[in-house]
C-alpha cells in the first residue's frame, strides 16, 4: 500500500469523533514540527516511517521520504493467544499534555464473514503499547462507514417507506434516515469500541 494512502487512512481514522472526544489530534507526518516531535519520542520509529530515497543522502542531511512499511507486530489477546499482526504506524496528540500518542493500523479484515449479511465489510483494529501490561493490546477498530454501503436505490426507498401511513417499521427507517443524515457529515471510516 503506497504511502499517501495509508497517511490517509490515519488522517480519517484518527480525526474522527471518537479521538476528538478522547482530546486527541491527528498528527499530519507532513508538517515538520510533527516530525520532530516523532523523532524525539519515538527514534527507532521515526526510522522506520521516514526513510532517505537515497542512502548516500544521509551526510548531506537531506529530508527524509514518508515511508511508513507494514512490520510484523506480536499481539496477545486475553486468552493468552498471540498472534503476529501487519501493521503501520499512525500519530496523535493530546490536546491538554501536547503528548504525542503512537498507534499501529492493521491491515484490512473483512468483518462480516459470521454476520447474517455477508456482504463484505471492511475494517482495521487499532493496536497500541500498553506499558501497564508491557505488551501490545486491541485499542478499537476501525470500519467503513455505512454511507459508503448504501446506493441511491436504497437511500430512495427508505426516504419512501418513511412517509408509509401503514409501515410498521417507520420508525426504525427514521432512525436510519437520521442516522444517514448524521454519517453524511462524517467520511472513510467510523470508530467502533470502548476506550
Amino acid at each position: 500500500m503506497r504511502a499517501i494512502i495509508k497517511k490517509k487512512l490515519c488522517k480519517k481514522i484518527f480525526s474522527s469523533a471518537y479521538y476528538e472526544i478522547r482530546g486527541e489530534n491527528w498528527v499530519d507526518p507532513d508538517d515538520m514540527e510533527n516530525r520532530q516531535k516523532i523523532e524525539d519520542n519515538f527514534p527507532n520509529i521515526y526510522r522506520h516511517i521516514f526513510e532517505y530515497p537515497d542512502l548516500r543522502l544521509v551526510c548531506l542531511n537531506e529530508k527524509r521520504n514518508y515511508v511508513n512499511s507494514y512490520r510484523s507486530l506480536p499481539i496477545q489477546f486475553a486468552d493468552g493467544t498471540s498472534q503476529e499482526e501487519q501493521v503501520f504506524s499512525c500519530f496523535t496528540v493530546d490536546r491538554n499534555s501536547g503528548e504525542i500518542n503512537h498507534y499501529f493500523l492493521s491491515k484490512e479484515y473483512n468483518v462480516a464473514e459470521h454476520m447474517v449479511d455477508p456482504s463484505p465489510m471492511a475494517a482495521r483494529f487499532v493496536f497500541r503499547f500498553e506499558s501497564s501490561l508491557q505488551r501490545f493490546i486491541l485499542f478499537t477498530m476501525a470500519e467503513e462507514s455505512a454511507r459508503d454501503r448504501l446506493g441511491f436505490a436504497e437511500l430512495h426507498y427508505l426516504k419512501y417507506r418513511e412517509n408509509s401511513e401503514l409501515s410498521e417499521c417507520i420508525i426504525f427507517i427514521s432512525f436510519i434516515i437520521q442516522l444517514l443524515q448524521v454519517a453524511s457529515y462524517t467520511e472513510g471510516y467510523e470508530l467502533v469500541g470502548e476506550d
